[in-house]
């Protein structure tokens, strides 16, 4: 629908108040004080606090209904929101559960909302703190992978990724919002990415690289990771996103297939690796099944076989 802010030349004004609750198409904002100055058809406003999805914040807003299209710029700061019913409100995205933080300052023009959302410009960072991604479990995804060679792939337990923490800064140009420094911590795997995000498509393109943790000491460990890596391409709508294993990059990577390898070899790498792969290890890096030798495959082979050496 075509958006009209010709009633912003009506009158101007300057007040303040305070509100206990705010409706924004699905956004609920609770109790709120903010300063409105409309004068030629500018609205600015100062939105000092901000309570909302049990977090807080507060920002700036700017629209402009006096130029032939019409413009708003926004610059807020929230902490400590819910990211699950705050996403899914603004942006209709539901796979993000923890408490999370924004900086963001964007600008657009249009006539309509999609015409404001295609041309959105900008930048911010996110973080999401003792949450999950729905939907993927990147620590078994990662397994799957390296006993492929010698039990198929498995599906079944947890869909989800905990983590202590998730963050990164982006840029947003024409509506694509690109990120090339994402990180995610937990108890398994340490995750470094990059990628993009059409929102007026609502759909991902995105590498992601995990690599199981060098310990399980639990989540807020050091970013220190094994060389056991598996990158990760998520693909498609950001309602029903596809993750596959980026298994060409990983054979035509032969740096990381070494380092891989000679991970395994190690008492710890082994360890970890026969834990995620259901097999219960001592502190000597063998199962309680038997001794490294009576092993039917090791690891290290399981390993050489998948990467064809």
């Amino acid at each position: 629908d075509p958006i009209d802010l010709s009633g912003l030349k009506v009158v101007d004004a300057d007040f303040a108040f305070s509100a206990d609750e705010i409706l924004i198409q699905k956004l609920k904002i609770g109790q709120s004080a903010l300063k409105l100055v409309l004068a030629n058809g500018v609205l600015n406003a100062n939105l000092s606090k901000l309570n909302l999805y049990e977090g807080q914040g507060s920002g700036k807003l700017t629209v402009n209904g006096a130029s032939a299209t019409p413009q708003i710029k926004a610059d807020f700061t929230l902490a400590g929101l819910e990211a699950e019913p705050f996403l899914t409100d603004a942006l209709d995205f539901s796979r993000l559960q923890g408490a999370s933080a924004f900086d963001i300052a964007v600008s657009t023009a249009g006539r309509s909302q999609r015409d404001m959302v295609s041309a959105l410009d900008g930048e911010g960072s996110i973080k999401f703190a003792n949450g999950k991604i729905k939907g993927i479990n990147l620590a078994q995804l990662t397994r799957t992978v390296l006993s492929a060679a010698t039990t198929g792939w498995q599906s079944g337990g947890s869909q989800d990724t905990d983590f202590s923490e998730l963050s990164g800064t982006f840029t947003i140009n024409n509506g694509i919002l690109q990120n090339n420094d994402l990180k995610l911590l937990s108890p398994l795997v340490r995750v470094t990415g990059a990628g993009k995000v059409n929102i007026p498509a609502k759909t991902l393109d995105y590498r992601v690289e995990p690599k199981l943790a060098a310990t399980l000491e639990g989540q807020g460990g050091e970013t220190e990771a094994t060389g056991i890596e598996v990158p990760i391409l998520i693909t498609g709508s950001w309602s029903n996103p596809r993750f596959a294993p980026d298994l060409k990059s990983m054979i035509q990577n032969r740096e990381n297939i070494e380092k891989t390898i000679d991970s395994i070899k190690e008492d710890k790498g082994k360890s970890l690796l026969k834990g995620l792969m259901g097999e219960p290890a001592n502190d000597t890096g063998t199962s309680e099944s038997g001794t490294e030798e009576e092993e039917k495959v090791s690891p290290e082979d399981a390993l050489k076989k998948l990467f064809g050496r």
